[in-house]
Order: structure tokens, then C-alpha cells, then sequence
């Protein structure tokens, strides 16, 4: 197994390209710290963004979603291209609002 991820078309960083890492270690790491994705899709021929919780298992990601949304429906009946891209959480603080004490 190679240590980088081929470079091509579809995952070629083009802002700021000297941050652009391709090394597997990495990538997974990345993957790893995160809870949350935005995943992207088509559906009805409209772009859709939907925040999901996510796991890797090797170089599967699995996403999680109710299973009567509409937009699991599309990504379970259909081959597409799937854009994910992992978010951190790192600055969210639980808060209580003053009228739930």
C-alpha cells in the first residue's frame, strides 16, 4: 500500500497549495479528530450540503443519517460522486441560555 494518495483532478489542492498534504498518516488523522462532515452531493439535480456523523474504518467512510431522510434515499439508491469534508468541533462551547438554568 502506498504512502500518499495519487494526485489527481478530483482531490488537487489548488488554495494555498503549500499546506496541501497527501500522505495517507495524515488524511486519516484528519478523518480521525473529526465528528462531523459536511457531505455533498446531487440530488434532483440540485446541489445539496447536509451535516453528517461519520467513522473510518481503513479507507471506508460511513455516514450516518436517518434512515427515512430524503437525502439517505439518494445516496443509498444511487452511484454518485460524494464530496465529504470533515469539520472540528474544536471551537463549539456547550452553553445554557438563561431560560434553561
Amino acid at each position: 500500500m502506498a504512502d500518499e494518495y495519487e494526485v489527481s483532478k478530483q482531490n488537487k489542492v489548488w488554495q494555498i497549495r503549500e499546506y496541501a498534504v497527501y500522505d495517507k498518516e495524515a488524511v486519516h488523522g484528519v478523518l480521525d479528530s473529526a465528528l462531523i462532515a459536511a457531505v455533498a452531493f446531487v440530488q434532483d439535480g440540485q446541489p445539496v450540503v447536509v451535516p453528517m456523523l461519520f467513522g473510518r474504518d481503513g479507507e471506508t467512510i460511513f455516514l450516518q443519517a436517518h434512515a427515512r431522510r430524503a437525502s439517505f434515499d439518494c445516496l443509498k439508491t444511487q452511484e454518485q460522486r460524494v464530496l465529504t469534508s470533515p469539520m472540528s468541533m474544536a471551537w463549539c462551547t456547550p452553553a445554557r441560555h438563561s431560560i434553561h438554568p
